[in-house]
């Protein structure tokens, strides 16, 4: 069993001397290490290898050979490692990040992540029968990555548009992200939708270029999800200027759900949640924060939307948020900021440090989408 850390759904696999801090990814076809942990680990690289991903630019990364993994009971032996600098995944996360762990576990195990409890268990393929009532939606495995289709209606009345849609664990703020050639090849950007630049950080291949929108609603087999807030990407390179597929679903629709992943029988399983219900909000400051220092407890301002709150409240790229409200900044978490950003109406105080200057702000928010 693994216990999660919410919200960006961490699960506790243990390497050798490596801490309960690896991200489950499925949209991750390999194991990545950290690199300041390459030493501690005692890894041996054999060689190097170009890393892309969300972004438009790769990374150069080692390689290490015959790593295994362990479990309470699970050992997952002979694995290729890609190991390399997560210094900016992590501050954008707001915590340590040691690892990524993706396809070596999923082709593996049947794994069920129950998002309301924050539990994954692994079963064994060849012993796992499934008895409940969820949904089993076919999947696809290609270049290692699960896919489901998927119909995304864009405006009301608008005949809905089939999209096969990576299924990634790995993207936690929107319900779905759109691939560039898909949303030029459907001209998206002329529909009558309301779309907004936003500041949405960093993937494996560096700042993500992106349009937000929210959609009429994504249908996944039985179950609709309406109204979505959804991301266009407009990427030239990387992940998100694919054509081999549409885009990606993520956790703000999977975290409605028990979900299980069965690639032995090329299957998901979702079972509605508590959460199914819950309205689909994006953060209503416009603010990208970035966590820095040792505990990921200096929150500075990274990226600001125009003609957003934080825009209109006079903030800038680089203020470091020292107190919001009666919370100083030290007794908060970045997902618990931004959380606190998805109130309508609701009024912050502020206290700030720009260029050593102390300042007081005021900051009401509005939904952006």
């Amino acid at each position: 069993m693994l216990a999660f850390i919410a919200p960006f759904y961490n699960c506790s696999i243990r390497l050798p001397q490596l801490h309960d801090r690896t991200v489950l990814d499925s949209g991750s076809d390999t194991l990545v290490i950290n690199s300041r942990l390459s030493e501690s680990l005692g890894l041996k690289f054999d060689g190097k290898t170009i890393v892309g991903g969300a972004g438009e630019k790769t990374v150069e990364a080692g390689r290490a050979t015959g790593v295994s993994f362990q479990l309470p009971g699970i050992t997952v032996s002979g694995l290729t490692v890609t190991v390399l600098p997560l210094d900016d995944i992590e501050a954008d996360a707001g915590r340590t990040v040691d690892g990524i762990i993706g396809y070596p576990l999923f082709s593996r195990y049947v794994v069920e992540i129950d998002f309301a409890s924050h539990i994954v268990n692994l079963y064994e393929p060849k012993n796992y029968q499934y008895s409940g009532t969820g949904e089993r939606i076919p999947i696809t495995l290609e270049y290692n990555h699960p896919h489901a289709q998927a119909k995304i209606s864009l405006s009301k009345g608008a005949a809905p548009i089939e999209a096969k849609l990576l299924i990634d664990t790995g993207a936690v703020s929107m319900a779905a992200i759109l691939n560039t050639p898909f949303v030029e090849s459907h001209q998206l950007l002329k529909i009558a939708l309301k779309v907004l630049p936003v500041p949405v950080g960093q993937g494996m291949g560096g700042e993500v270029k992106l349009l937000i929108a929210r959609a009429q609603a994504i249908q996944l087999g039985r179950f609709q999800f309406s109204p979505p807030v959804i991301g266009l990407f407009q990427d030239k390179k990387g992940f998100g200027a694919s054509e081999d597929i549409n885009g990606l679903i993520g956790n703000e629709i999977l975290r409605r759900f028990k979900v299980i992943f069965d690639y032995s029988r090329q299957e998901m399983i979702l079972e509605p949640n508590a959460q199914i219900a819950d309205a689909y909000e994006y953060a209503m400051s416009g603010l990208r924060l970035r966590a820095e220092g040792k505990d990921f407890k200096t929150f500075k301002i990274y990226r600001i939307a125009k003609n957003s709150p934080a825009a209109d409240a006079g903030l800038r790229e680089g203020d470091i948020i020292e107190a919001i409200d009666d919370n100083a900044a030290g007794s908060l978490t970045l997902p618990q900021i931004y959380q606190m950003f998805k109130q309508e109406n609701r009024e912050y105080d502020l206290s700030i440090i720009r260029s050593k200057e102390k300042l007081q702000v005021k900051m009401k928010l509005w939904r952006l989408i």
